[in-house]
């Protein structure tokens, strides 16, 4: 996913309903860039809109690449 969610800005009326399986994934970040994307066009801002730290109490970088991998592939199939 190329798109940090910090940086992201978007009508919240373009979704006002999700599907039921975006519940069932283990980050929405991505669903979410995909299902707005569906409702309009996406603009770049070729900018720094946010700082990105990675530390071990992330909600992905405490998992190990063993740990990660079922998650990345679970996500994607649901997708």
């Amino acid at each position: 996913h190329l798109i940090s969610t910090c940086s992201m800005m978007f009508r919240n009326s373009l979704v006002t309903t999700f599907p039921v399986w975006i519940n069932n994934v283990p980050a929405a970040d991505w669903p979410l860039s995909l299902l707005l994307a569906k409702h309009g066009n996406v603009g770049y801002i070729p900018d720094v809109m946010a700082a990105h730290r990675i530390h071990g109490r992330g909600a992905w970088t405490s998992f190990t690449a063993v740990e990660e991998l079922p998650k990345n592939l679970a996500l994607r199939k649901t997708m």
